[in-house]
């Protein structure tokens, strides 16, 4: 017999302490903590999701002033706001059916205001 054991450390959430940002096929999207105060962000603020057209899994966030702008709330220990449409969309341009996945998140901007929503680098939720 050969056994692997699987500890609590194996086991620990896969992004715990990274900026992660979730989008549940509800609608809700949420920026971790970590993610939100990485960027600066807070609630009350603005901001707009991006998705390169010529890379259509390539998706981003900007922060903004734009009264377009989806305000962010705060919930539990995330900033969220409500947007099925744009849920769906970032789950499509993956081909995927997950109600939820978890995205990391670059906090480094890129041409200095749009930060990188990892798509490769998801986690997700069939059930």
């Amino acid at each position: 017999m050969k056994l692997k054991t699987y500890s609590r450390e194996d086991c620990k959430y896969r992004y715990a302490g990274s900026p992660v940002f979730r989008v549940e096929k509800s609608g809700v999207l949420k920026l971790s903590k970590q993610a939100y105060e990485q960027i600066d962000l807070k609630a009350g603020e603005k901001i707009l999701i991006l998705q390169d057209q010529e890379r259509p899994t390539d998706w981003y966030i900007q922060k903004t002033n734009n009264e377009d702008g989806f305000v962010l709330r705060e919930s539990s220990n995330h900033l969220a706001f409500n947007a099925k449409n744009i849920a769906i969309e970032i789950l499509k341009s993956l081909g995927v059916e997950f109600k939820a996945m978890s995205f990391q998140m670059s906090t480094n901007p890129i041409d200095g205001k749009y930060y990188a929503i990892l798509t490769k680098s998801v986690k997700g939720s069939k059930s």
